[in-house]
């Protein structure tokens, strides 16, 4: 870390691990609230205040806060892919902290308008991510991408039985709120996670 400890802001673009896809969002390691406030000035719709596992100690983001730097992770797309909205909204991201950041003229907006169409961010904790899991194993069939809107008991994913095609079970929301994350293979076990809803 001696290398890169005397910098003021760090940003990693990343993916998720998992076989499915986030909204796009900034997610910071509740280590300080300058990271908070850093991560507001992207622009993205939500900024996930996530606390540290101890496997993620060893993680360049942890550490740079460890280090005294401003780190945000600003993560859109799927493991392995290339999601080209999610990566075109990352980049506006980055642009739109420059512009408040003063490295950027206002004036680049001429060029990017989408700079000017943020939406405040919502801050969320762990606590706000409710997690929604599969009753049954089979075939997912989903209804819902994230950054959706759901109501609560609507359906937002069913599970199909592999031999004969029909529906074993449906995946309810439990609560009314924004599709955060939704698995995305085609073939799910019994208690895998499906969906987080914040």
């Amino acid at each position: 870390m001696e290398a890169v400890q005397d910098y003021e802001l760090g940003v990693y673009l990343t993916s998720t691990p998992h076989p499915g896809k986030h909204i796009v969002h900034a997610r910071i390691h509740r280590l300080g609230p300058e990271s908070a406030k850093t991560a507001v000035d992207f622009g993205l719709p939500i900024v996930h205040a996530h606390e540290p596992n101890p496997q993620e100690t060893g993680s360049l983001n942890y550490n740079w806060q460890i280090w005294n730097t401003r780190a945000v992770s600003l993560v859109g797309g799927k493991g392995f892919e290339i999601d080209e909205d999610q990566v075109l909204e990352l980049f506006h991201g980055v642009l739109r902290y420059l512009v408040v950041q003063g490295v950027l003229l206002q004036e680049i907006t001429l060029a990017y308008p989408e700079l000017s169409q943020a939406r405040p961010s919502r801050v969320v904790q762990d606590t706000d991510l409710h997690v929604v899991t599969t009753p049954r194993a089979g075939i997912f069939s989903t209804r819902s991408r994230p950054g959706d809107s759901v109501q609560s008991g609507e359906v937002l994913a069913e599970i199909l039985d592999p031999q004969l095609g029909e529906i074993r079970s449906q995946i309810r929301s439990p609560i009314a709120g924004t599709v955060f994350y939704v698995y995305q293979t085609p073939l799910v076990y019994e208690k895998m996670i499906a969906f987080m809803i914040v």
